[in-house]
């Protein structure tokens, strides 16, 4: 894992040139990576970078890869210029699954004596420019090298067979493609087009929808709704990786079909009510994770996404409806920990999560059938959490007042959230959520957003701080963090979905690629 880190950082280090490696993409990638290579020597000596990349062994899948981005100069890769990586799931029963690098050169005749090298008795074209061995194919010209691997083969072909159709492969990507769906796509073009240190284009993401497999403790995860109808394709997403000074910015962005994005924009219309905020505890805020949205929206929006009938099968398989749902919940969850203020020994930080009601008999009906309640007849509205319920372990209580449920790890901790409040007025509550809130966190987008999370890691790092005999070594790296930030599910004005991850640094002054490779010295 960590090899692959120093090589993700080793590429990531660069900004974006020509782009005329893009008509060698194939149309048929389901994800393709591109790294800019221009400013490596601004921000670290070539040397320093490619020297953390492991020395190829002998006979080990990868090895010509690993030596290349190692000894880019000796193998003749121009790094004045940019790369990339793509990868293809084939069809069909002898279809190969492939991964492919694209670089320029500076001087063909390096790559393919580099080449010979690495793979002595490697199967040559005839005329040369093409070569083969081991599910490794590679076709160059005097200023473009393709490097192919076959991950995996649909059905049993010879070993030479599939060398032969990989370099048949590589030839027909170094000869390229005069337009393809990717080039065509408008996202892809703009996204591209940009400063970024990466760009990553890949298909529709499946997270939210492994999440929801977890939680409903389903069998088998069921298969998610594409954004767009069938005869549409696929739908992409565009992720960008910055390495700023001080800070390391990730946007994933994606686009709506028409209409699915108005039926999205009213699902999202729910700001974060500031009424939920003003409840937190006292204490030092560790971090906030926040979902809001309008329940009474989710129906249409499914709709749109033609996934309503699939969606409220597997809740029927739970003994539960989406009708259900609605009526049981307003569509605010908040999740916070909080370090309690101690001038003795230390104290663990507490944990709450609170969710708003709309109709208590709708919700219990929910929690029962899911058995995530144990339901309690205590006047003070407390009781315990089901084992059936995956949190029941670290959140074992709750008590359920005003409309509100609110778990945490004793009933007595949970109380605390109905506290008198020491002032009525929000906005002091409000920037209790700081000092870091908000002079160190955009909080419009966090209210706004429909799932946000917002971590102290230097109010960690203190915490931490207090046990420090079990947390050396965690210790020196949280020192280096200043604040993570999450906001996911932002509808722009061009009607695209962004999620964007930004890690804040301590060291303000130094570019946070070179602070990444000190810490993981």
């Amino acid at each position: 894992m960590k090899t692959l880190l120093y090589l993700s950082l080793t590429l990531a280090a660069c900004r974006l040139s020509a782009q005329s490696l893009i008509r060698h993409l194939p149309p048929d990638a389901c994800a393709i990576y591109h790294f800019n290579l221009p400013v490596l020597r601004t921000r670290m000596p070539l040397s320093q970078l490619t020297e953390r990349i492991p020395l190829p062994q002998a006979n080990t899948y990868n090895r010509e890869l690993a030596a290349i981005l190692r000894e880019p100069g000796r193998a003749g890769v121009d790094t004045t210029q940019d790369l990339f990586l793509t990868e293809v799931n084939g069809r069909g029963r002898d279809s190969l699954h492939t991964t492919s690098l694209l670089v320029h050169l500076s001087d063909s005749a390096r790559w393919s004596a580099f080449l010979r090298e690495l793979s002595p008795g490697l199967r040559v074209a005839v005329g040369g420019g093409s070569a083969g061995q081991d599910r490794m194919a590679s076709s160059w010209d005097s200023g473009v090298a393709v490097l192919t691997y076959v991950r995996k083969v649909a059905r049993n072909i010879s070993p030479a067979g599939v060398t032969s159709r990989a370099m048949k492969q590589t030839q027909l990507l170094l000869r390229g493609w005069p337009d393809s769906t990717a080039i065509r796509d408008p996202l892809f073009l703009a996204g591209f087009a940009d400063d970024a240190d990466i760009h990553a284009w890949t298909d529709q993401g499946k997270l939210l929808f492994l999440l929801t497999g977890q939680l409903l403790h389903l069998d088998h995860t069921p298969s998610y709704p594409s954004l767009t109808p069938p005869e549409c394709g696929k739908v992409h997403t565009l992720s960008s990786l910055r390495f700023e000074k001080g800070r390391i910015l990730l946007k994933n962005t994606l686009c709506l079909p028409p209409g699915v994005d108005s039926l999205y924009a009213r699902l999202t219309a729910r700001p974060l009510p500031e009424s939920l905020l003003s409840q937190i505890p006292s204490g030092d805020l560790l971090g906030l994770v926040s979902i809001h949205f309008d329940p009474a929206s989710v129906a249409s929006f499914l709709d749109g996404l033609q996934a309503r009938g699939r969606s409220e099968a597997l809740l029927f398989d739970r003994g539960v409806s989406l009708e259900t749902f609605v009526r049981s919940f307003t569509g605010d969850f908040l999740l916070t920990a909080i370090q309690p203020v101690s001038d003795s020994t230390p104290v663990k930080p507490s944990l709450y999560l609170a969710a708003t009601l709309r109709d208590l008999s709708a919700f219990w009906s929910w929690s029962s059938h899911l058995k995530w309640l144990n339901p309690t007849s205590d006047p003070t509205g407390a009781g315990r959490v089901s084992n059936r319920n995956p949190i029941s372990k670290k959140l074992p209580a709750y008590i359920l007042k005003d409309s509100t449920v609110v778990i945490s790890s004793s009933a007595k901790k949970a109380a605390a959230w109905f506290a008198p409040v020491v002032s009525n007025d929000t906005a002091v509550h409000i920037s209790y959520l700081g000092p870091a809130f908000p002079p160190r966190g955009d909080t419009t987008r966090f209210r706004n957003c429909p799932i946000s999370a917002w971590f102290d890691l230097k109010a960690l790092t203190a915490s931490l701080q207090k046990r420090p005999e079990k947390n050396r070594g965690l210790l020196a790296l949280m020192s280096s963090l200043d604040l993570l930030t999450f906001t996911a599910g932002y509808l722009n004005s061009s009607g695209q979905l962004e999620n964007v991850t930004e890690l804040r640094l301590t060291d303000t002054e130094e570019n946070s690629l070179k602070t990444m490779f000190k810490i993981l010295q």
